[in-house]
């Protein structure tokens, strides 16, 4: 068996290595770049207040809440909804990262450039509310360069926090990577 197994093999001819898997587009990783900023540097109260007060022509005054206003735009710039309008709630429409306490880590890729599309594999990673405020309290001294990757400080100040798995579903729509406002969760807790 493993004589004719080791003849079929040598009549297929050499094996074409596997194809490296397509990097992730720049837009991709800096939506999550935005999302975990938003959820380290800032509380869901005061990104609710942030979403309520930009629906009235008003911004925050403070330079933290002023970065996580920018980013959170960001965000919310780059999700797709499927059918706007749809889903109405008693909460003002307020939008999922105005609520979301979760730092999402890739954990991995699939890309396909030609077609326009990717799903990108998460760790959803708990944060802490004490973790929470202790980012906060030291945004001005972390950010003073480059801003600081939120998901190694948050995993310094609390330990292992992967509560749930997600996977996201993004189309290039007119030319930009849009991701699918649907979210497909696995709890691992």
């Amino acid at each position: 068996m493993l004589q004719t197994l080791g003849i079929l093999l040598a009549l297929a001819g050499p094996q074409e290595p596997a194809a490296p898997a397509a990097a992730l587009p720049e837009a991709i990783r800096a939506y999550y770049d935005d999302h975990n900023f938003v959820v380290a540097f800032s509380r869901s109260h005061e990104r609710q207040m942030i979403f309520s007060r930009s629906r009235e022509g008003r911004s925050p005054s403070d330079p933290r809440l002023l970065a996580v206003r920018e980013r959170m735009g960001r965000v919310l710039e780059r999700i797709e909804l499927l059918d706007p309008g749809i889903i109405s709630s008693r909460s003002g429409n307020i939008p999922d990262i105005a609520r979301d306490t979760m730092l999402l880590e890739i954990r991995a890729q699939d890309v396909d450039e030609d077609a326009g599309v990717a799903r990108v594999q998460l760790d959803a990673l708990a944060l802490e509310p004490s973790a929470n405020i202790l980012l906060i309290s030291e945004f001005a001294s972390l950010t003073g360069g480059s801003p600081p990757n939120p998901i190694d400080l948050a995993l310094r100040l609390s330990g292992q926090l992967r509560i749930a798995e997600a996977t996201h579903r993004w189309r290039r729509v007119r030319g930009e990577w849009r991701r699918d406002a649907a979210t497909q969760v696995l709890i691992v807790r």
